[in-house]
């Protein structure tokens, strides 16, 4: 644990000196650190129900099982090209911090799944069918540009953007969104 926190101190360390370095239009080293960002590789909730946490990402959300390993508590799901990580946070005192994910204290404020066809009437039945209560669709912008969206929160109070396509590029919109 303690070398892991070392180890995410130094991280941290790198990457605030990358960013002064940056900031320095003197600094050659500046197209050295460009980092070309494709995508969202994986992202990881602290889980207490485990099961029904798979039951939402897997059931409602669309996504499937890609790895399991029990003995580490770790759920792998894939969403696309990307994973979600479901970590199960119980006592033990070698998992995390044992903190466990409340809605005073999420441990994510929300994240974003790009959904492609996105008819949002049938995005919000769906979720209703499902027993999910939907948020308002609003236009929102994300890593594609300005689109439709649709806020739900999972088991736990996890907040998940369900998002569109951009509006194309003429900026007609649905009147809905207007």
């Amino acid at each position: 644990m303690i070398e892991f926190r070392q180890a995410e101190t130094d991280l941290i360390s790198i990457v605030r000196a990358a960013w002064t370095l940056s900031l320095n239009s003197d600094s050659t080293l500046v197209n050295d650190l460009v980092l070309n960002i494709k995508q969202i590789d994986h992202l990881v909730l602290r889980a207490v129900d485990v099961e029904a946490m798979m039951a939402f990402y897997v059931d409602v959300i669309g996504c499937s099982v890609e790895k399991t390993q029990k003995e580490a508590g770790l759920y792998q799901l894939r969403a696309g090209s990307s994973l979600i990580d479901l970590l199960l946070v119980d006592e033990r005192p070698d998992r995390i911090d044992g903190v466990t994910p409340e809605k005073e204290s999420r441990n994510l404020d929300h994240f974003c799944l790009s959904i492609d066809p996105f008819d949002a009437d049938e995005v919000i039945r769906y979720l209703k069918s499902k027993e999910i209560d939907p948020g308002q669709v609003e236009s929102r912008y994300g890593a594609e540009g300005d689109g439709p969206s649709i806020y739900v929160s999972d088991p736990e109070g996890n907040v998940v953007e369900l998002k569109g396509p951009p509006w194309p590029a003429s900026g007609k919109r649905h009147p809905k969104w207007t």
